[in-house]
């Protein structure tokens, strides 16, 4: 992680200083960890859902075991 701080830190100079490369390079990069930070927004997402899910189908099924349990005689 710190290498990649020093990175952009060295970029940006080149940046500042009207370096058309780095500029494009700084470009590219920010475009790439926006891509990457809604993906990993979307997949968070999807599996918070996919835990939802889960969770609300496993109490369904309590709930059923339950019901079924106290139909059974207590002989």
């Amino acid at each position: 992680m710190r290498d990649l701080r020093n990175l952009q830190n060295l970029n940006q100079e080149l940046v500042s200083g009207g370096n058309r490369e780095a500029s494009w390079f700084q470009e590219d990069l920010t475009d790439r960890q926006r891509k990457l930070k809604q993906y990993l927004q979307q997949k968070n997402q999807e599996f918070n859902q996919e835990c939802f899910n889960m969770i609300e189908q496993l109490n369904e099924e309590r709930i059923q075991f339950q019901e079924e349990r106290n139909k059974l005689p207590w002989d």
